[in-house]
C-alpha cells in the first residue's frame, strides 16, 4: 500500500509539474523560445481522469466513475463522483439489512419527486444525482422534521431557508413546498460548490454548515472531505462524516435496485399539477371541493400550508390543484359569493371590551397569542379600541380537524374575559 501510495504521489508530481514548466514557458517566453508552439495546459479535470486511469491500473478500489456517454445500454451513469471505500459499503449493507423497509419506501417516494428535482437541478447547472442527497435528508418527505428543527424534503433550518427565499410564517412553511425547497436547496449547493470545489464537500457543508468545514480543512490542512473525515479526528460530528458515505451508497442502490435485493417497487407517480389564483384567507375545505378532492388530497399538493385556509394577506395565493381540474375549478371558483370563499368556520369574531389586551383574550379563548396575532396583522397590540373586532381561531382540534368533519355543530362556552367576569361565546365548531 505504501507503495501504491509513493506511485500516486509521484504521477500527482509529475503532472503538477508538467503544468507549471507549462505556466513558465508561456507567460515569459526568451527570444530564442519566440517561434516554440507553447504547450497546452492539462486541466483539473484531465488531471484527474489520468489519476484515475493510473489508479485502475494499481488496482485500487477508490477510483471516481467517469459518467459515460447517454447512448450506452444498460450502463449505469452518474453525475457525481463515485467512491468505493468501507464507508460506503457499511451504509450499503446497511440500507440492504437493516432498514431495507424504509429504504424501500423512500425508492417509491422518488417516482413522484425525482423528476422534479432533477428537471430544476438542470436549471443551475447542477449534478441532477444530487436528489440522493434530499433521499438520505428525508427520504423525498415533505413532512420531514429533525431534532435540529430542520424541515422538509431538503432538511432547511429556518435561518438557511429565510436566507434562501422561503417563506416560514404562522401560515406557511415553504420549507415544506418540494418544488421551492428544491429551487432553495440548489442555490444553497450552487454557492457551496463555488466556495469548496468539491461535491464532497459542498454536501458536508450543507451538513453541517460552512464554517464547520472551513475550520475542519483549516484544522487539519486537509482539501478534500476524506481527510477531515477520517476516525482519529474528532472535529466533525459523526453525522457528516457518515453524509457523504450515506449519499453514495444511496446513489449506487437507487441506480440498480433489483441487484441489492429491492425488488418490485412500486414507484409514486411523478407530482403532476395545475396551478390557480385564489383570494387571501380562501378555505381549504371550500377549495378542495371545487377541485373535486378531499382536504386531506389538497393538503398533500400543498403541504406548506400549515392552517385551514390561504393566508389572509399578501394578495391572491398560488393553489396546486389536481392535473386538469383548472378549468372546472375558474368556473366554480368565480360563481362563488366571496363571503363563502373565507374560511370563517371554527373561527369567532369578538369585540375588545374595557381592560383586554390581546394576550388576555388569548387566554380566555384558548389560544396561543402568536396564532391570535396572526389572524390579525392588522391589529397593533398596544392600541385596542374598545368595540374592535378582533377574529379568534380555532383552537385545539377544533383547528387541526374541522376539515375531516361534515357537520356544523354549534357549542357555547363561558370564557372568562377581562374584569368583567365571564361572557357568552358561540362559535362555530366542526365536531
Amino acid at each position: 500500500m505504501k507503495l501504491r501510495l509513493t506511485i500516486i504521489l509521484a504521477l500527482v508530481a509529475l503532472l503538477a509539474g508538467g503544468c507549471a514548466t507549462s505556466v513558465k514557458q508561456s507567460s515569459a517566453p526568451s527570444p530564442s523560445q519566440g517561434q516554440r508552439a507553447k504547450l497546452p495546459k492539462p486541466s483539473q479535470q484531465e488531471i484527474s481522469i489520468r489519476v484515475a486511469q493510473e489508479l485502475k491500473v494499481l488496482g485500487e478500489k477508490e477510483v471516481v466513475t467517469e459518467k459515460t456517454e447517454p447512448g450506452e445500454p444498460g450502463k449505469v451513469t452518474y453525475d457525481i463522483p463515485i467512491v468505493i471505500n468501507k464507508q460506503v459499503e457499511y451504509f450499503i449493507d446497511y440500507f440492504q439489512t437493516r432498514v431495507p423497509k424504509r429504504f424501500a419506501i423512500w425508492l417509491a417516494r422518488s417516482g413522484r419527486f425525482g423528476p422534479m428535482m432533477r428537471k430544476i437541478l438542470r436549471e443551475y447547472g447542477l449534478p441532477e444525482d444530487l436528489i440522493y442527497q434530499a433521499m438520505i435528508e428525508s427520504g423525498f418527505s415533505c413532512q420531514a422534521y429533525s431534532r435540529a428543527h430542520a424541515v422538509g424534503p431538503w432538511q432547511f433550518i429556518r435561518g438557511t431557508g429565510r436566507r434562501y427565499g422561503l417563506k416560514i410564517n404562522y401560515w406557511v412553511d415553504e420549507r415544506r413546498d418540494p418544488v421551492k425547497s428544491t429551487h432553495a436547496a440548489a442555490q444553497y449547493l450552487r454557492d457551496l460548490h463555488a466556495e469548496f470545489g468539491s461535491w464532497y464537500l459542498a454536501a458536508a457543508a450543507y451538513n453541517a454548515g460552512e464554517g464547520k468545514i472551513r475550520k475542519a480543512l483549516k484544522r487539519y490542512k486537509a482539501d478534500d472531505f476524506w481527510s477531515i473525515s477520517q476516525r482519529r479526528r474528532r472535529y466533525l460530528k459523526r453525522e457528516t462524516k457518515q453524509y457523504v458515505p450515506k449519499m453514495i451508497a444511496a446513489a449506487i442502490i437507487a441506480k440498480e435496485p433489483e441487484k441489492y435485493g429491492f425488488d418490485n417497487i412500486k414507484y409514486q407517480p411523478p407530482l403532476s399539477y395545475d396551478l390557480v389564483q385564489v383570494h387571501p384567507g380562501t378555505s381549504l375545505g371550500v377549495a378542495a371541493k371545487l377541485a373535486g378532492i378531499s382536504t386531506r388530497q389538497l393538503s398533500r399538493l400543498n403541504p406548506e400550508l400549515r392552517r385551514w385556509a390561504t393566508p389572509p394577506s399578501g394578495g391572491k395565493y398560488t393553489l396546486r390543484i389536481p392535473k386538469g381540474a383548472k378549468d372546472s375549478f375558474m368556473v366554480a371558483y368565480a360563481k362563488l359569493p366571496p363571503p363563502k370563499r373565507k374560511a370563517r368556520i371554527g373561527a369567532v369574531t369578538v369585540r375588545v371590551r374595557k381592560g383586554d389586551t390581546l394576550g388576555r383574550m388569548a387566554r380566555a379563548h384558548g389560544v396561543r397569542l402568536q396564532d391570535l396575532m396572526a389572524m390579525n396583522p392588522h391589529l397593533n397590540p398596544r392600541r385596542l379600541s374598545i368595540g374592535q373586532k378582533v377574529v379568534v381561531p380555532p383552537s385545539g382540534a377544533a383547528g387541526r380537524y374541522y376539515a375531516k368533519s361534515k357537520k356544523r355543530v354549534k357549542k357555547t362556552t363561558r370564557l372568562a374575559s377581562g374584569p368583567r367576569g365571564t361572557r357568552k361565546i358561540v362559535r362555530q365548531l366542526m365536531l
